[in-house]
């Protein structure tokens, strides 16, 4: 955790000697599941918050590492389960400005650490803090691809989709899901995000 926070003081220092940067919070709603075969499963609607740095760079192209709050989960025949990561994706964007607006698409490769977890079992919670050491690991990492568009320099609005390339393990600890786990567990799903820029 320390050295994720680290890390992110660091790319925003970098960053802060370059000019035209714009320091902005962001949040939205994160749509996820995970990957587990032949059992029914369907999203669950989660949400996302943090801060980011904006940094244009040169032909089009702008840096925008940032630090969230990201909470993601499932939902297993009668079982619902969320994780909440503080997460440091760093977005790497294109686009045209056109004046008033730019349209951009981007790629976003994010690594996190689990900070807290829950679940529920037909509405009745099994455990607002459910041991975190039962997971396969805390950490995570993957890429998101997307698409978004700048108004006025200040209103940011992103769409994008994001693989999980860590095992959760979430699997493990529950016998509902146990034996269904062919592959590698992991979330997978939308996120809309909409940030203020200063």
């Amino acid at each position: 955790m320390r050295k994720l926070i680290a890390a992110f003081i660091l790319l925003c220092s970098v960053s802060a000697g370059l000019s035209a940067q714009s320091f902005g919070v962001t949040g939205g709603f994160t749509s996820s599941e995970l990957k587990i075969k032949d059992i029914d499963k369907t999203s669950v609607a989660g949400f996302h918050a943090g801060v980011a740095f904006n940094v244009p760079l040169i032909s089009g192209l702008a840096l925008q590492p940032g630090l969230q709050y990201n909470v993601k989960g499932t939902s297993l025949s009668s079982l619902r389960t969320s994780i909440g990561y503080v997460e440091m994706p760093v977005q790497l964007q294109w686009g045209l400005d056109l004046l008033l607006l730019r349209p951009y698409i981007f790629t976003e490769p994010f690594i996190g650490y689990a900070v807290n977890w829950s679940a529920s079992e037909s509405h009745t919670s099994i455990g607002s803090d459910l041991s975190l050491d039962k997971l396969n690991s805390r950490l995570e990492y993957g890429l998101g691809v997307g698409a978004g568009v700048d108004l006025f320099d200040r209103i940011q609005l992103s769409f994008r989709y994001y693989w999980n390339f860590e095992d959760c393990g979430v699997g493990n600890y529950f016998d509902i899901v146990k034996d269904h786990v062919t592959e590698r567990e992991s979330f997978n799903g939308l996120a809309l995000t909409i940030g203020v820029f200063f």
